[in-house]
């Protein structure tokens, strides 16, 4: 028989005393007999029920202490705060139009133009303002800067494999001075995260190079690719383009240049499309410097006596940026100057770990109590000399901001900054309970090639890379397409390209950067001796032949409605039954084909049948579903329209 099942937050202090005495004869072997409130022992039991009845409560609730020590003990800590990010461009507005180049160095701190706002962001590295009057593009031999100033975006480079070339213009008021830092943003129609919200930087979808030449005309210079900063990681994604002006440029006062873009295989999945060309660019972080009072920095270590509980007010509540790597903290101790590092938790500290934790809300740095973490013994004589520490501030959800917005520059009062994006990705810090979440979702979520959802999986969420779908066929080696191999697996990519605009792909196929990005990935994520091949999807050419009764035979306006339908119901991205795209390996049906001929057609167009044949074949007249592979999607090839005379009515009741 098991025992009863016991509910302990219902076990109240009379039932957890009365179980203990329910226990003395047994426990005692009959010889404490007086069970009355006057023995001294009963009196015991009484205590130790009431605390117990007191420690029930906290069962089923566990503390924030708790959460972070066991979240260490699986190598986690709760996420600390995060920053906003945005790429600002500069501006000289100095009187006149600027002729000169101004430079501005990294970690100038910018502030909100407007009045009050206290919000301040940082730049991550130097940028030169150049005296840039317009910009523009060329792309496939023509001028289409009217296109990119109007916001229709405009396609770099194809995406057919062949050498392209494209050219960003710059018209400058003045020369730039050698090693100046000429810097561009591209902002792109990618569905992957820009530069400045994501540092991962896969491999590139083309081979991509960049060469310098005047407008005036003349051969481009080749940059050198150590020199060049591409953000965009080869035309992938919006980035900062940045470069320093070659020496030759001040040869020329005109002003006139532009940068070449060029490539011997334009192996883009789609065209990368331009949005908007912008000069004079650098990326900022919703961070600053913090900046401790001396004084009353002096009046705390002052205070200090060497007791648990010691803190360090930074002056700073709910903006000190809690990422460990921020703070640096240096204290004098008995006449010497001791480095502290900060941890996420003292839990695991020992008495003479000079550690301690950062406090956001209170803007402070707190010790331990001396068994977790040492207490810190300073001499109250040397004042604020004893305490030196660096910090930043700011990050939070306080930074997300919309495009557009006005910084004043602590470099010169006549150089400001208007945000050419949104500034985005500024977070709390993490709870502890949030991080108890993600750690149990991390348990669920694959992280091992074992089945194929695994594969499909993990290849569809690599990190800057643009999948929409995959399929993994197990057993499927390509050096042996007519039999199963066992330990083989073969991962088919279709990548997530724009649809329903002049730059659709029929039949898209990964960029080799892609292919090789989620290669690797599988490879640290398979199990030992299977082979993983990374591939793109086969497509099977479909031709259609649709015959039609109809009175208006050669109607015009028929086939191209047809095409249209068909080519959404094939298309391997929005296709199928569902709209998520048409499933692997799902035969051809004339009857489903002829359903959505006659939803696509209005009266008197009368669908009479659908014929379907497969990579150059002539449609065929037979009804039997046309199988299309297993593992394979298909694309409409080509579509004929037949038309034949309209039966003629009988009448009569039908």
């Amino acid at each position: 028989m098991s025992a009863a099942p016991v509910v302990l937050d219902d076990v109240a202090y009379a039932d957890l005393l009365g179980a203990a005495i329910e226990r003395i004869p047994a426990a005692s072997q009959g010889r404490w007999t007086l069970h009355a409130p006057v023995d001294p022992g009963i009196t015991l039991l009484e205590l130790f029920a009431h605390l117990l009845d007191q420690r029930v409560y906290w069962l089923d609730q566990e503390s924030a202490e708790q959460l972070r020590a066991v979240l260490a003990l699986l190598g986690e800590a709760p996420a600390h705060s995060s920053a906003a990010a945005t790429v600002v461009r500069l501006v000289d507005r100095s009187s006149g139009a600027p002729t000169a180049s101004r430079a501005v160095p990294a970690g100038a701190v910018l502030e909100l133009a407007a009045q009050g706002a206290a919000t301040r962001f940082t730049t991550t590295g130097p940028a030169t303002v150049l005296p840039v009057a317009a910009v523009g593009v060329t792309a496939g031999g023509a001028d289409h800067t009217a296109e990119l100033l109007r916001g229709a975006g405009v396609p770099l480079l194809r995406a057919d494999g062949k050498p392209d070339a494209a050219a960003l213009t710059l018209t400058l008021r003045a020369a730039p001075k050698p090693g100046d830092r000429v810097s561009l943003l591209l902002e792109l129609a990618a569905d992957v995260s820009p530069q400045w919200l994501d540092g991962d930087s896969p491999p590139p979808p083309a081979r991509v190079r960049f060469a310098l030449a005047r407008a005036a005309g003349g051969d481009p210079d080749p940059l050198d690719p150590a020199a060049v900063d591409d953000g965009t990681g080869g035309l992938r994604r919006s980035g900062v383009l940045a470069f320093d002006a070659p020496a030759d440029w001040a040869a020329d006062a005109t002003g006139g240049y532009s940068v070449h873009i060029t490539t011997d295989a334009a192996t883009f999945a789609s065209p990368p499309r331009l949005l908007a060309l912008v000069p004079n660019v650098v990326i900022a972080r919703h961070l600053a410097p913090g900046t401790p009072d001396a004084v009353a920095l002096e009046d705390q270590v002052a205070s200090w006596i060497p007791l648990p509980g010691r803190a360090l007010d930074l002056g700073a509540p709910g903006e000190l940026y809690d990422d460990r790597a921020s703070v640096a903290l240096r204290l004098r101790e008995g006449g010497v100057d001791r480095d502290w590092s900060a941890v996420a938790d003292l839990s695991f500290a020992g008495p003479a770990d000079r550690v301690f934790v950062i406090d956001r809300a209170a803007g402070a740095l707190r010790f331990g109590d001396g068994l977790t973490g040492h207490v810190p013994a300073l001499d109250p004589t040397d004042g604020a000399a004893a305490v030196t520490v660096s910090f930043a501030v700011g990050a939070g959800p306080r930074g997300n901001l919309n495009a557009g917005a006005e910084w004043r520059t602590d470099t010169a009062d006549d150089i400001t900054a208007t945000s050419a994006v949104a500034a985005e990705g500024g977070r709390d810090a993490e709870s502890a309970e949030a991080a108890r979440d993600r750690v149990a979702a991390a348990f669920r979520r694959a992280e091992r090639a074992v089945l194929r959802d695994d594969y499909e999986t993990l290849a569809t969420t690599t990190r800057g890379i643009a999948v929409a779908r995959a399929r993994a066929a197990i057993g499927r080696h390509p050096g042996f397409p007519c039999t199963a191999v066992p330990g083989a697996v073969s991962v088919f990519l279709v990548p997530r390209v724009p649809r329903g605009g002049a730059d659709d792909i029929p039949a898209p196929r990964p960029d080799p950067g892609a292919i090789a990005a989620v290669a690797a990935r599988l490879d640290g994520a398979r199990l030992v001796g299977t082979q993983v091949f990374v591939r793109e999807p086969r497509y099977r050419r479909a031709r259609l032949a649709v015959t039609l009764s109809s009175d208006r035979a050669g109607d015009a306006s028929v086939q191209p409605r047809l095409a249209a339908e068909f080519r959404r119901f094939l298309d391997p991205l929005v296709g199928g039954d569902e709209g998520a795209g048409w499933p692997w390996g799902e035969p051809l049906r004339p009857s489903a084909l002829l359903r959505r001929a006659a939803a696509a057609l209005e009266a008197p167009h009368d669908v009479a049948a659908v014929a379907v044949g497969l990579d150059g074949g002539a449609p065929d007249e037979a009804c039997q579903d046309v199988p299309i592979g297993a593992d394979d999607l298909v694309v409409l090839e080509e579509l004929t329209v037949r038309w034949a005379p309209a039966a003629a009515s009988e009448g009569g009741l039908r």
